[in-house]
């Protein structure tokens, strides 16, 4: 969260991950947002909002379910108005991770 603060932005922490370990690490190192990480498989996870932020592992997805993948993760977890933006990953080709939009004050972030 320090690249945000740089820039002068405030992020609001949700994380999901399979590791119930990796979640409890982030439940500890962010106490007054333990309630925003849920330990979930990101592919049919539901998320309890959407987000304006959304950034993901894409290169630990199977080529196979790639596509699946980011469809699930556009249609469930990327709110309305945010923008596209590519980072490169090792995955297989198609649509990288992760979606922004321009910063406002306030915003939020999940990981997957």
């Amino acid at each position: 969260m320090r690249w945000a603060q740089v820039r002068r932005i405030e992020l609001e922490p949700f994380g999901v991950d399979i590791g119930p370990r990796l979640i409890a690490a982030a439940r500890r190192r962010l106490p007054g947002f333990r309630d925003n990480f849920w330990v979930a498989e990101a592919s049919d996870w539901r998320p309890p909002r959407r987000f304006r932020y959304v950034y993901t592992l894409a290169d630990c997805v199977p080529e196979s379910g790639l596509h699946e993948y980011i469809s699930h993760l556009v249609e469930r977890a990327v709110g309305p108005g945010a923008a596209r933006s590519s980072a490169p990953t090792a995955a297989a080709p198609g649509p990288n991770l992760p979606w922004t939009s321009s910063p406002s004050s306030k915003t939020t972030a999940s990981m997957s």
